[in-house]
């Protein structure tokens, strides 16, 4: 991993306007670049970047693998991204050229990295519950996990355990009752949630 992220070398940049590296220069949707040699190169460059970022993470999970090797793997990681932003940033073809290709090595050691640790790839944990109308929703417990599903059909709108619990911590602010049952009842289950519209009573209360 060192060899391959340390290539990064220390290259400041000219202050320019960059480009999307991710956008195609295209007549009908980015007809700005069309005929930028810079911009063709640029996006073409980071092509192979997009696809292994794809597979790894398809792997190993969104965001996961720099969690799973060493500190100084991943803070080198970590410089050969930048470095590579900085390269785009300057509108600088040959340098992203150079640290596009060093970004692949860069995913490249983390896996072999990982792999010989003996780390286990992302293994996804999928539960499917409905609702009284029949609303399939399917529940992981992370954030890579619902990331890695997302590539797959699935069942519904898919959640992972800490959006649930923003989406309860909501829920009971705007309904306090529900908290005062769970607390007060600890084996209290939540059966049916109905809501009145209390806007046409005479006495709305």
């Amino acid at each position: 991993m060192q060899n391959a992220v340390s290539e990064l070398a220390e290259n400041g940049g000219n202050e320019a306007m960059a480009i999307n590296p991710n956008k195609k220069p295209d007549r009908l949707t980015n007809h700005l670049d069309v005929g930028d040699v810079v911009a063709g190169r640029i996006y073409a460059a980071m092509q192979p970047v997009d696809q292994m970022a794809i597979d790894m993470e398809g792997r190993w999970g969104v965001g996961r693998l720099e969690r799973i090797v060493s500190v100084d793997t991943a803070s080198r990681f970590g410089a050969a991204r930048e470095k590579l932003n900085q390269a785009i940033d300057a509108n600088d073809a040959d340098l992203v050229t150079a640290k596009a290709s060093v970004m692949v090595r860069a995913w490249q050691a983390l896996d072999k990295e990982a792999t010989d640790a003996g780390c286990d790839h992302l293994k996804v944990e999928a539960w499917v519950a409905h609702d009284d109308d029949g609303q399939a929703f399917t529940v992981v417990k992370t954030l890579a996990e619902a990331h890695a599903l997302a590539q797959q059909e699935v069942a519904g709108r898919v959640y992972h355990l800490q959006e649930i619990a923003r989406i309860i911590a909501s829920f009971e602010r705007r309904a306090p009752v529900v908290q005062v049952a769970k607390d007060t009842f600890k084996h209290a289950t939540i059966s049916a949630i109905n809501y009145k519209d209390v806007s046409r009573d005479e006495i709305p209360f």
